[in-house]
């Protein structure tokens, strides 16, 4: 069963980390189920067919398909009422198959990118790309079919998708991080040259101050 587990995950195309997170137990305890140190208790086993849609029977004997097959009202039916491709499912299968912070993340990755178009740019990619598919919609369902028929690596596309999608949150996340370190020397530096300024300014009154008594002694000592 050892090898099952380590062939569903690279399926999925996901870290032992990743995998443990997605059911909620440690990377170790992953670690310990691949090498066979660590038998699957029924509990994980359960967790694993639920939260990644694996035949128990497969996992448990080798017999059988590694995967349940779909249910209509799960994912079908939104093929058919919004007419999705091939890719279009896998996106929305593997989107559904992230835990809630991960769906978070390409969530926010896809408004990111929604939010460098002005509604005019949207307009006219949305009225080429409506021109381009009514022109080439053959074409493109032979491409598609062609590309998925010659590699099995295909089956893999959306999970790597979804991964860069990952990586690069965390890269922007680094980025906001760095951002927020600098914005707060620059806030340090402004408070040591408001600082500098009030010194100054204190310095300047007293020397004016310094300056008019002179100026005014010797006036009173010739009047007296």
């Amino acid at each position: 069963m050892n090898e099952r587990i380590k062939k569903i995950r690279k399926i999925l195309n996901l870290t032992q980390q990743e995998f443990a997170d997605h059911i909620g137990i440690s990377r170790n305890n992953i670690a310990s189920y691949e090498t066979g140190r660590s038998n699957l208790g029924n509990a994980v086993i359960s967790l694993i067919c639920k939260t990644f849609n694996v035949n128990e029977t497969w996992l448990r004997t080798g017999n059988g398909e590694i995967f349940y097959s779909t249910p209509e009202t799960y994912i079908d039916e939104l093929v058919k009422k919004f007419n999705l491709d091939e890719l279009d499912r896998r996106i929305v299968l593997g989107y559904l198959q992230l835990n809630e912070m991960d769906r978070a993340s390409v969530k926010r990755f896809i408004k990111s990118i929604v939010a460098n178009y002005s509604d005019a740019e949207i307009a006219t990619d949305d009225k080429c790309h409506y021109q381009q598919q009514n022109a080439s919609q053959d074409t493109n369902d032979m491409e598609i079919t062609s590309e998925l028929t010659s590699s099995p690596d295909k089956e893999l596309d959306v999970m790597s998708e979804l991964a860069e999608i990952k990586r690069q949150n965390q890269e922007m996340k680094r980025q906001n991080q760095e951002m927020a370190q600098q914005n707060r020397e620059v806030v340090r530096q402004n408070e040591e040259l408001l600082t500098r300024l009030e010194i100054l300014e204190k310095e300047e009154y007293e020397w004016e101050r310094e300056h008019t008594k002179q100026n005014i002694s010797p006036t009173r000592s010739h009047t007296q």
